[in-house]
């Protein structure tokens, strides 16, 4: 499911209502041993989402851990979210929701890609979009907590800057596999190739970059990605890519 915000969105902060399936003990075994190199940052949980007549978009936030988001979106089953579906799974305290980024840098010409290394705890060795990472509660503080993210990831993970006004978030998709908001961005820069890709997290997270033309992008096997690459992607060459 996705939530265009081609009018504009807003957001704002109420405490969390996420209650926990799994009792504390089960949750600290669990992930010691399915995911022994998560660490428990801060995370934003989706509260609501209001959608207006204007066509504008709210979102209620409130703060989360991420073993929170382990122990809950990370065991359901795969299935796409629908409009009739949609208040039922808002609504579900046992989800934990925590918003992400999904970012695609791209030039006139290109697209910026990545393969995930095996050390992530979250889709390793998987090809993904530029940059991908979760919403915090130093973002929630700030006056564009989903710009926030974009901004501090790019910076991480591939040693860019870029503004506020340099970042395009053009909605919110469900993803079917985790069930997870996540907010598709965009940047665009002058050339791709030009780049001085040299992030603090890039020796943890990326295996390796490639640069992928138009032509080629459409083309490409994305079996092995996650739903919400493909579906980036996607938007991407439908939204993005001038026709031929």
């Amino acid at each position: 499911m996705f939530i265009p915000f081609q009018e504009g969105y807003s957001i704002s902060y109420v405490p969390s209502t996420y209650t926990p399936y799994f009792s504390n003990e089960f949750q600290q075994d669990y992930i010691s041993s399915n995911y022994p190199t998560a660490f428990n940052g801060s995370t934003v949980r989706l509260e609501n989402i209001d959608r207006h007549e204007s066509g504008a978009v709210s979102l209620t936030c409130s703060p989360l851990d991420f073993y929170s988001f382990l122990i809950s979106n990370l065991l359901v089953t795969p299935t796409e979210i629908t409009s009739d579906t949609f208040e039922n799974y808002l609504t579900c305290s046992y989800l934990a929701n925590v918003i992400a980024v999904s970012v695609l840098i791209y030039d006139s010409k290109s697209v910026l890609l990545t393969k995930r290394s095996a050390t992530v705890s979250i889709s390793p060795n998987s090809v993904g979009v530029s940059v991908t990472g979760g919403v915090t509660l130093n973002d929630l503080r700030s006056s564009d907590c989903l710009r926030s993210a974009v901004q501090i990831e790019v910076k991480e993970e591939l040693g860019l800057s870029v503004s506020f006004a340099d970042i395009i978030v053009s909605g919110l998709y469900i993803s079917k596999d985790k069930l997870q908001p996540v907010a598709i961005c965009f940047v665009k820069v002058s050339d791709i190739r030009s780049l001085c890709l040299c992030g603090e997290d890039i020796e943890f997270e990326v295996q390796s970059f490639e640069f992928v033309s138009f032509h080629a992008l459409s083309k490409l096997d994305l079996t092995s990605s996650t739903d919400t690459t493909q579906f980036h992607l996607n938007y991407f060459i439908s939204e993005v890519v001038p026709t031929p």
